[in-house]
């Protein structure tokens, strides 16, 4: 008679890992002799929870015999703030034992960018300068009498704390009008 199969970690899968009785025992005739057969070792392959928040990554690796271990903080454009960025201890895919602690790095959202006030400043460098920091640049073009052609008025917003793909609107100097 075969019992449920069992994990091993030193019986190959397929293998008799125990009888009952134990081997050298004495049986009668027609006494029923129980075989547990080996399933192999007892592995988990890590999921993809990248998006997902701490507690679902918890109830998710829970559900195949993992537990989250250390958990750490990055920023991150792709992944909303409390979003599981990755596993710093494991590959999904990866085949770990039972009990086996996967460590997440968590987002804290987009990295913030100092907002610096080019007002007075040449536009091109100004643009350049905002657009390296990961600003997306718009330009509006207006006549003035006391800024000179190409340097920049003003700007919007021209403090704080942005962030990358945030849009800062320059206004810059045409000159002074010239009337026929």
């Amino acid at each position: 008679e075969l019992a449920d199969p069992q994990y091993s970690e030193v019986v190959e899968k397929g293998a008799i890992i125990s009888t009952d009785p134990e081997p050298g025992s004495r049986v009668l005739p027609d006494e029923i002799v129980t075989l547990t057969v080996s399933k192999g070792k007892e592995r988990y392959a890590i999921p993809n929870i990248q998006g997902r928040t701490v507690e679902e990554a918890q109830t998710i690796l829970g559900s195949l015999h993992l537990t989250v271990g250390e958990v750490t903080e990055a920023f991150s454009d792709k992944i909303p703030t409390g979003g599981v960025i990755k596993s710093s201890s494991h590959k999904v895919g990866d085949e770990v034992k039972r009990d086996t602690a996967v460590d997440l790095v968590v987002s804290k959202g987009p990295k913030p960018i100092d907002i610096e006030n080019y007002a007075g400043s040449g536009a091109a460098a100004a643009t350049a300068a905002l657009e390296d920091a990961g600003f997306k640049v718009t330009r509006i073009e207006q006549f003035s009498e006391t800024v000179a052609s190409g340097t920049v008025i003003s700007q919007s917003p021209n403090s704080g704390i942005g962030h990358k793909g945030d849009t800062i609107t320059l206004t810059v100097s045409k000159g002074p009008e010239r009337v026929a």
